[in-house]
Parts: structure tokens; C-alpha cells; sequence
């Protein structure tokens, strides 16, 4: 979606996800329409209230440049890591707990993910023998069994670390949709305890690209993630979605490659019999009813 549709939605009061540098422009433009004019508070108000960011980082810094010091009441979703979150970007399993860590490794993602039937083909994993565009600098991962130094002898960029073959590879921005999935944790909610992006809707402004430290090349990326894996693995994050994400992706790539639905494992239909909410201290018992 282009700033014009962007733009639109904001003004009509939907929430819509995209690069920061287009949200960027369709703020900018709604401001530029409207901030010498007697609407602007009220405009103000209205995209701030609706407008919900999911940021994967701030690469082109429009956000700490443009969108914070202009439009600071917007809120944003947490992604990636942080309170539970779980982690599917480039390096993620450099810096996952021992618990978290076989979620990422060449065996269990062969097993899992990669070689189940035709989804499975098209998964990325690292040594694949693939590059999605020809000649891409930026794009070593099809490759195998070469250090930094000799990738970068052959002429790539080398901005993440090099791992073994089959390895999960990365997945981008997917960690910024997770928690608008209907898994019953309302992570986009205001109250909720946190979702499978980390925890709920804050309404603290996303801090922008000084949360990775100064980064002023790939090679300072690159030293940034090697350094972070070196550090040795941290405890698991409370809550941990990771074994439910991984696993529950696991699942739906078995869908994917079983003949009939009767012979899938598809979930169980939970339904809470009172109200959907529940205070506890300690422990409570929820009734429930399943299919």
C-alpha cells in the first residue's frame, strides 16, 4: 500500500501496517494538508488515536527523524524479542536460550519445515543453493561452508553472520504481525499481558535505530551481531512463545502436506463457558468446553 492509500486509511480511522518511510510520507502529507488550519487538532488526535505501528527497526530513520517529534502520541506494537516476543530475524538463533535454540537448528528445521511438501521447497534455510535475485551482493545465504572473509573476497556484503547449512535463515518482518494473530493473547490489545510479539500495545513511542548502538556501516552490523552471540546464550524470555510459534507453524506445514483434513492434527476448539477475562492470584480454574 502507497502513501496515498496510507493516507487514506489514517484519515478514515483504520489502522494499517507498511514501511515506516511511506507511513512517513502519508503523515507528512496529512500534516502538510492540514496543521494551518482550524481541523489540525482534531485531525491530530484522530490519526494519533488510530494510527498503531509494528516497526521492524528504523532503517531509514523516518521515524526518529520525522515521525517521533511530529507525531509523538502514536502508539506502537513491541516486536521481536523483547517480554516473550518471539525472534525470527536475521541471527536470531546467534542469541536464543539453550531452550529456544534447537527452534532454529538445521535438524529440526529440515524435519519440520523444510522438506514438507511444496511450501516446505520454497522455505529459505541457509545453504539452500538459492538467490532470490541473481548477482544480489547483499544475498550470500544460498551459499555454504565459506567464512565472512571469503564471501566477501567473492564480492557480497556481509552483514550478518554466516551460518551452517539448513539452518533457519531469517523470516524479515514476520515477527511484526505475530501478535495480530488470532491465538487467544489479544497482544495487540491495551491490557493484554503480551503476545507472541512481546508483550501488549505500549503507549511508549518506539525508540528507533539508537536501540541497536551506532551503527554507521555493515561492518559495524555485523560486529554488533557477532558480538551478541558471543556473549553467550540468555535465559529464555518470560512469558516464552517461541516452542508455541515454532511449533505451532510446524503444524500447519504438516496441514500442507497431509492428503485428507481428517488425517491433519488441526487444533482443539476451545470455548471459555463465562467471561472471556479472568483475575487470578496463583491459580484459577477456567471452564472450558472442547471440540
Amino acid at each position: 500500500m502507497g502513501k496515498r492509500g496510507v493516507r487514506r486509511r489514517h484519515l478514515e480511522g483504520h489502522a494499517r501496517w507498511g514501511g515506516q518511510s511511506t507511513i512517513a510520507r502519508a503523515l507528512k502529507s496529512i500534516q502538510e494538508q492540514y496543521s494551518a488550519t482550524p481541523e489540525w487538532p482534531a485531525i491530530y488526535q484522530k490519526v494519533s488515536r488510530k494510527a498503531i505501528l509494528s516497526p521492524s527497526g528504523d532503517q531509514d530513520d523516518t521515524y526518529a527523524n520525522y515521525i517521533k517529534p511530529n507525531w509523538p502520541d502514536i502508539r506502537t506494537l513491541p516486536a521481536g524479542g523483547g517480554g516473550g516476543g518471539v525472534a525470527l530475524g536475521y541471527g536470531a538463533q546467534g542469541t536464543a536460550s539453550v531452550e529456544n535454540a534447537v527452534y532454529y537448528s538445521a535438524g529440526w528445521t529440515r524435519e519440520n519445515i523444510s522438506s514438507l511438501g511444496p511450501l516446505g521447497a520454497l522455505y529459505r534455510v541457509w545453504g539452500d543453493g538459492k538467490q532470490m535475485v541473481k548477482g544480489d551482493i547483499f544475498d550470500y545465504f544460498g551459499l555454504s561452508g565459506f567464512t565472512t572473509d571469503q564471501l566477501k573476497a567473492k564480492g557480497y556484503i556481509v552483514w550478518t553472520p554466516p551460518r551452517p547449512k539448513g539452518e533457519f535463515l531469517g523470516e524479515g518482518d514476520t515477527f511484526t504481525f505475530l501478535n495480530l494473530l488470532d491465538n487467544g493473547l489479544v497482544g495487540y490489545g491495551v491490557d493484554s499481558p503480551g503476545g507472541w510479539a512481546g508483550r501488549g500495545l505500549s503507549s511508549s513511542t518506539f525508540p528507533g535505530a539508537g536501540q541497536f548502538g551506532a551503527i554507521h556501516s555493515y561492518d559495524d552490523l555485523l560486529r554488533l551481531q557477532e558480538r551478541a552471540a558471543a556473549a553467550g546464550r540468555p535465559p529464555s524470555p518470560d512469558p516464552n512463545f517461541t516452542p508455541a510459534a515454532q511449533n505451532g507453524l510446524a503444524a500447519r506445514m504438516r496441514w500442507s502436506a497431509t492428503p485428507t483434513y481428517a488425517g491433519a492434527n488441526h487444533e482443539p476448539r476451545v470455548t471459555i463457558l463465562r467471561a472471556r477475562r479472568f483475575a487470578c492470584r496463583g491459580w484459577c480454574q477456567i471452564p472450558t468446553r472442547t471440540q
